[in-house]
């Protein structure tokens, strides 16, 4: 996004500035001669966290901007209030203000002690409070006052509370002096309004907080200060009391296309029954993040009662900020499955993730299935699968961040999995069985092999062709396994593999408790039918 230049000559107050979303949003306003007020206190350089006011400063000056660092603990009303006049004396006055100093833990409440409590309310909450508070006189005599809290729109869903009350608290409260002071100053021209981000923004805090796993499907600091660069260049009063996300700002901005904020733009990824279900939801789940999507499937021409076809799903891809290589492919031809490889390979320079989510069902008992049915299943699930890895894995190997996900069942050995549906279970479970083997034969090659299988029913159109409607008032929406996917593929490869994952045991890991959002009909969300292969009780759901 390019600068403007209506932030010249103005004093922004940033905290938690020597590194970041704060130290971006300073670069940003540099570059139009703003002058910036480097509140944090890194004064000294930490093992594992880059970065000081100092440091920080020169790259403000090189940048274009006055930097003014101050060692500043926001817990502290002298060293706030000392960093606020200062401010004053060398700039002469303050129009911003970026409430940016945060202090994280993501532990329950047992596990929470009042330190750590205390360290998060009084940084976030109190921290966010007194700075706003010392500013406002100097706020009041500005022609262009605003406030932007770095912190998140207040939903009040249980959900965003569970596994780390404080913490959510801590940050609330920050979001609850937008909504406060917003009404309250909005006569004095006074902006107040907060921003945050859509996906994972990777700072070295988050480093140091989750490790690089999540590095491949983060994005950059400087998505944030571009969209704080284009609230804060809008007329002060006019909008106030708003809770933005960095990706509908930039929108606003007439900006469509958010890979150049990826941190590995890029991430190639080959779906195999990409144009509907699960495959697809993976897909527009991994564009959001500005993804390669290779959408491999046989569909290309819509089916009287499967809607969507590899170039409608193509241009949903699209539309959620990835790019698209729809590609006909019949996961039973080497030949389909190896042209569409090259054909990748070729359009983004490699594959990173495969998908092997094509499948074939027909729960028939053995005397009716005929041989042609039962090719059909083997050649699609097990032989497909084996296929498109084997046609990927020289590209994989290549790839800092290979994975294979199959999107396939526990391997169960359990008579009454198998009974009823004999050719079905067989070849579903040669998908699992390539998860076992490759697992242990490419664990030094760096590439995780796993497998996702929904605890219940996710209701497709393929389901619905097969079951009817009856299914939908007691099944899931593909969305659950897109964002256990999701969760699974951001993880380090070769780290984890040869695992059979359910798709709400992932998400519980990553702190989702409350699954109604994913229940097709929320108010079942507690009568769900199970999956096949899964051992659980429905009461359990």
């Amino acid at each position: 996004m390019q600068n403007t230049g209506k932030l010249a000559g103005l004093t922004l107050f940033i905290t938690g500035a020597s590194r970041g979303i704060g130290k971006a949003i300073a670069l940003k306003a540099a570059r139009d001669g703003a002058n910036i007020v480097l509140a944090a206190k890194t004064a000294e350089p930490h093992p594992k966290l880059p970065g000081t006011i100092y440091t920080a400063a020169a790259e403000v000056e090189a940048a274009g901007g006055k930097a003014l660092p101050c060692i500043v603990d926001v817990r502290s009303k002298e060293a706030v209030r000392a960093a606020v006049q200062k401010a004053v004396r060398t700039f002469g006055g303050i129009d911003i203000v970026i409430n940016n100093a945060s202090a994280i833990s993501l532990t329950s409440t047992e596990t929470t002690d009042m330190k750590r409590y205390d360290l998060m309310h009084n940084i976030n909450t109190r921290g966010t409070f007194l700075v706003s508070k010392e500013c406002l006189p100097y706020l009041r005599e500005s022609k262009h006052a605003h406030i932007l809290n770095i912190s998140p729109p207040l939903y009040m869903q249980a959900e965003y509370f569970s596994n780390h009350v404080a913490y959510t608290m801590a940050k609330y409260g920050m979001s609850m002096c937008v909504l406060g002071m917003a009404r309250e100053y909005e006569s004095a021209h006074i902006s107040v309004n907060a921003l945050w981000p859509r996906m994972i923004v990777y700072t070295a805090a988050v480093e140091m907080l989750r490790g690089q796993e999540s590095y491949p499907f983060s994005r950059k600091p400087e998505i944030m200060a571009d969209a704080a660069y284009a609230i804060l260049s809008r007329p002060p009063g006019a909008c106030t009391g708003k809770f933005y996300m960095d990706e509908e700002v930039l929108e606003e901005e007439g900006i469509k296309d958010f890979t150049q904020y990826a941190n590995v733009p890029g991430i190639t990824l080959f779906i195999t029954g990409a144009s509907r279900g699960i495959g697809k939801a993976i897909a527009l789940k991994a564009a959001r993040d500005g993804a390669n999507i290779v959408l491999a499937a046989k569909t290309t021409e819509p089916h009287p009662k499967l809607p969507g076809t590899i170039y409608t799903a193509a241009a949903e891809v699209e539309a959620a900020g990835g790019k698209a290589l729809p590609c006909i492919v019949d996961v039973r031809s080497e030949e389909a499955v190896r042209a569409a490889v090259q054909k990748a390979v070729r359009t983004f320079g490699g594959i990173d993730i495969v998908i092997n989510n094509a499948s074939a069902i027909s729960l028939t008992p053995t005397e009716e299935t005929d041989m042609k049915r039962y090719d059909l299943m083997h050649n699609i699930n097990t032989r497909g699968t084996f296929l498109v890895s084997r046609e990927c894995l020289p590209y994989l190997r290549k790839s800092k961040h290979a994975h294979i996900l199959n999107i396939s069942p526990p391997l169960n050995m359990e008579p009454h999995w198998f009974s009823n549906h004999v050719a079905y279970t067989m070849a579903k479970y040669g998908m699992s069985m390539c998860v076992l083997g490759m697992a242990r034969e490419y664990e030094n090659a760096n590439i995780s092999v796993n497998a996702l299988w929904p605890r219940t029913i996710i209701f497709t159109a393929a389901v619905e062709m097969l079951h009817g409607q009856e299914g939908h008032p007691f099944s899931r929406k593909p969305e659950i396994m897109a964002d256990a996917a999701y969760a699974i593929l951001c993880r380090t490869p070769g780290k984890n593999t040869g695992n059979f994952f359910i798709d709400d045991e992932v998400l519980s890991e990553e702190g989702i408790t409350d699954f109604t959002q994913y229940a097709c009909v929320p108010e079942n969300a507690h009568m769900l039918t199970p999956d096949i292969f899964v051992n659980e009780k429905k009461s359990k759901l």
